[in-house]
């Protein structure tokens, strides 16, 4: 999420050509997927703590970001004063893939995150809940510094295009998150077995 987010200005303005107007849209479109997914997973998930969703997620951050990169392969090249909101809408069906892809990428955010916080909420110990919350947060904040990082090499020093960067964080995401899954699996099966016993 952090290495999209901190993209979609230079996207903007490099691959679609356009005002500071459609980077505040995508980045409404990206924060609105990612409120959608949340609101879908409590509906479809239930209220109880289920991580059914989380491979859905996974594989939609990877798919969306593949098709998030296809898509600005579509996008036709320009010259000249930059676009702005009318002229994106007016731009043909590049433009709209594109949006498409970014708010599906927040909606797969959504299904991925949202689980996986209620699991880490419900299952660690009431005695140190406070304590495994903050470490979460400073991780996230590793991971979020790992990923600027990351994008700096990538685009600057290696002179990568952005369209690669987005399928090379697809792929790593979706290496970790089956890494992940396989871990979560007899965790949250010894936590249930704990809760019930």
């Amino acid at each position: 999420g952090a290495t999209y987010l901190t993209q979609i200005p230079q996207l903007t303005q490099q691959n679609l050509h356009a005002s500071e107007n459609v980077v505040s849209l995508l980045l409404t479109l990206f924060s609105v997927g990612i409120g959608a997914g949340s609101l879908l997973c409590r509906r479809i998930g239930g209220s109880a703590v289920n991580i059914k969703m989380v491979p859905l997620g996974a594989a939609g951050l990877t798919l969306f970001a593949l098709y998030l990169a296809a898509s600005l392969s579509f996008v036709p090249e320009r010259t000249g004063p930059l676009l702005g909101l009318s002229e994106i809408f007016h731009g043909g069906w590049s433009y709209y893939h594109v949006m498409l892809a970014v708010t599906l990428l927040g909606i797969s955010g959504g299904f991925y995150i949202v689980p996986l916080y209620a699991m880490m909420q419900a299952y660690s110990p009431r005695s140190h809940r406070a304590r495994v919350v903050a470490a979460n947060n400073i991780l996230n904040a590793v991971f979020m510094v790992s990923s600027a990082i990351f994008s700096i090499i990538i685009l600057s020093i290696l002179k990568i295009d952005i369209k690669i960067l987005f399928c090379i964080t697809a792929v790593l995401s979706a290496i970790f998150s089956i890494w992940l899954l396989q871990r979560l699996k007899p965790m949250l099966k010894t936590a249930q077995d704990s809760l019930e016993g």
